[in-house]
């Protein structure tokens, strides 16, 4: 009952797990190519329980077609590709009990947009 009421206290915000942060960190640092530059760091939000969810930005100073090439050869040993557009690039990993799944975009030319969701099975 308590929760029903906005008590102070009484919903307690969880954290990502600390392997979660470690791997976006990581893949941050990844997916900022030779002569690029990191635009806005990782924001991670905690969607609910079985989620969560991060997004950063990479200002590129290739094309976009390059730049993809480049992150799917950086990335392609830990994760695969799941679709592919001229602006949009999706790439997965699937590990015991978790989905990960990374997007990136470039919509406008500039930089690319990164977002990163985990999700639990």
């Amino acid at each position: 009952l308590c929760c029903a009421l906005p008590f102070v206290g009484c919903v307690r915000e969880q954290q990502p797990s600390p392997e979660i942060v470690a791997e976006i960190k990581t893949l941050e640092q990844r997916t900022i190519a030779p002569n690029s530059s990191l635009e806005r760091a990782a924001s991670i939000r905690k969607q609910h329980a079985m989620s969560v969810e991060a997004d950063w930005q990479v200002r590129i100073s290739s094309t976009t077609r390059e730049y993809f090439g480049w992150v799917k050869q950086q990335l392609g040993a830990d994760y695969h590709v799941v679709s592919q557009t001229e602006s949009v690039l999706t790439m997965g990993k699937t590990l015991p009990g978790d989905s990960y799944t990374l997007e990136f975009t470039n919509g406008s030319g500039s930089p690319i947009d990164v977002r990163f969701l985990a999700t639990g099975d």
